[in-house]
């Protein structure tokens, strides 16, 4: 299975309204399956306290009742009763039941299955079923459900300001039908590379909230599989030491040595570190503005308060123009909206309130009016700014362990890393620093997340099982303190701040990560000639279970020296 993505846009307001028509069901139907279901348990946890001779009949008073509401709940989300509105699109049905029968599996037997906010964002599903579509026939095709148009609209515009090529196209996806006559939303998509000559399986719809905007992009499923045929020129291993250090270029987060004599790291640049600074940074302006503001308006709201206390009556006073000596006056309403104003952590309730007032004025607000539409206006600008600086630094983190991911296992037969989990030395070093030194750790774990090493575990294995090439996991015990040059174990490292190490043995002096991946090649050279080792990239032994550093912690076993 591939899948090819593609950015799009609605082409029409109506366009976009019955998209969203659909995200919307979706989430409805999600949600409700959701409280069902947590009702279904509530009545089993209830029935596990009985005695087991007296459960059976409680079982069948639960499972028919519960099976009638969720066909009910079926019923009217794909068929609604009234004319004239749209269902739920069976595909897209199909992805809300797959996704609450994986949240079922991942609850625990008798837990409750977790809901989510109704948000303007989702999947809007296509499933080919009973039939075999070639993916490039949808350009310029006449399927029931999904077009691409075979006239080209228009050239995309560089951020330079000059035109390129011309690669917008129509899409056409079917949300419903008016009796036999399809329904279709009409969406511009980019097509930046061509379909593949493949079979489609699905195509997925996705829209995606990045800070105040919106990004839809669809993708194309394909019944494409990798034959897994290794390359005959590659090398024979790798290995890859994976952790987080402090570089004077950057963040380090992989070193690799090769069996040919090829070495290199993975370094993230400073730069791109650093815009995770911007974004806190931009963060904590938003934060001292929105804290300013209340202090503002809360102050507006006292004034507001007095003159409202000096009438009797609470009525029109003549300040504002009034049409009915019967009416309310606005500014008691809006005082009423902002009793707990103190409180609020989400923008959406300012920007309700602002609403609100917009269609409500009175007379004394001009002035806290415009500054709060001038506060709104520049935090929907940083909120745009920190939203896309953050989506901007990870594409560039994540390029970077692509491309050298892709070099690796192309050029290797074998990929040795460490396995999964945390060395138990490290937990106890952990425990046992002092607070600056926590302190330091804690500053570092912040930074981590941008260049997370566990992204770059999860890109070769994937990779590994793509090209071909043989993915291993290897104890990482003792691979920093035995020397790669003679064998030595050393009973301790001083310092592990330290880039480089010397060997007491040999005197070497070697950098920690290049000792631990030449460590790591010796393993994963041992492991290319176990039968145990697959060529499609997997392996016959199961890993070992993850020692977290909670459970590690709470069995208080011992833990052998090693990093």
């Amino acid at each position: 299975m591939k899948q090819y993505k593609y950015w799009c846009q609605p082409f029409s307001a109506d366009d976009d309204r019955l998209l969203r028509g659909q995200l919307r069901l979706a989430a409805d139907y999600r949600r409700s399956l959701a409280h069902l279901e947590n009702r279904r348990r509530f009545l089993l946890r209830a029935i596990v306290k009985l005695p087991k001779e007296e459960r059976p009949p409680f079982y069948a008073l639960i499972k028919e009742p519960h099976n009638a509401e969720a066909r009910r709940l079926r019923s009217l989300i794909v068929k609604p009763p009234r004319d004239g509105e749209l269902g739920l699109a069976w595909g897209t049905y199909l992805l809300v039941e797959d996704a609450m029968d994986q949240s079922q599996r991942t609850t625990k037997a008798l837990g409750d299955v977790g809901t989510f906010a109704a948000r303007d964002e989702g999947l809007v599903g296509i499933h080919i079923q009973g039939r075999k579509i070639d993916a490039m026939s949808l350009v310029g095709g006449e399927d029931p459900f999904i077009r691409i148009g075979a006239e080209l609209r228009g050239k995309v515009r560089r951020r330079d300001g000059n035109l390129g090529a011309p690669r917008l196209r129509d899409l056409l996806i079917r949300v419903g039908s008016n009796g036999r006559q399809p329904i279709f939303a009409k969406l511009h998509i980019l097509m930046h590379r061509p379909l593949p000559h493949a079979n489609l399986s699905w195509v997925k719809l996705r829209c995606r909230k990045i800070g105040p905007s919106y990004r839809w992009e669809v993708g194309f499923t394909v019944d494409e599989v990798s034959t897994g045929q290794p390359h005959v020129d590659r090398a024979e291993a790798v290995g890859i030491d994976i952790g987080w250090r402090q570089t004077d270029h950057g963040v380090r987060i992989a070193y690799w040595q090769g069996s040919d004599g090829r070495s290199g790291e993975l370094i993230i640049p400073q730069g791109v570190v650093d815009r995770d600074g911007k974004s806190d940074s931009l963060r904590a302006i938003r934060d001292r503005e929105r804290n300013e503001n209340v202090v503002r308006l809360l102050a507006f709201r006292e004034n507001i308060s007095a003159a409202l206390s000096k009438g009797a009556d609470g009525k029109w006073d003549g300040a504002t123009s009034a049409t009915s000596s019967d009416e309310v006056d606005p500014r008691a309403h809006w005082c009423e909206a902002t009793t707990h104003m103190h409180a609020w952590t989400r923008m959406g309730r300012f920007i309700g309130l602002f609403r609100a007032w917009s269609n409500a004025r009175f007379s004394g607000d001009e002035q806290a009016f415009e500054a709060t539409a001038a506060w709104l206006k520049h935090e929907r600008h940083l909120y745009s700014w920190e939203a896309f600086n953050r989506r901007r630094q990870s594409f560039q983190v994540k390029g970077r362990i692509d491309a050298l991911v892709v070099a690796l296992v192309k050029r290797y037969e074998t990929v040795g890393l460490e396995q999964r989990g945390m060395v138990p030395e490290l937990v106890k070093r952990d425990i046992e620093h002092d607070g600056e030194e926590k302190a330091l750790q804690r500053n570092n774990a912040k930074k981590m997340h941008a260049c997370s090493p566990a992204l770059v575990r999860m890109t070769l294995e994937r990779f590994a099982l793509k090209y071909g090439a043989a993915y291993v996991e290897i104890d990482p015990a003792y691979t920093t303190i035995d020397c790669a040059e003679c064998s030595w174990r050393r009973e301790e490292i001083a310092d592990w701040s330290a880039l480089d190490i010397a060997c007491p043995a040999c005197g070497v002096v070697e950098d920690q990560d290049k000792t631990a991946a030449r460590n790591l090649l010796k393993m994963a050279l041992a492991s290319a000639t176990d039968a145990t080792v697959e060529k499609s990239g997997k392996t016959k032994k199961k890993m070992s279970a993850r020692r977290t550093r909670k459970r590690v912690i709470e069995e208080g076993a011992s833990l052998p020296v090693g990093a």
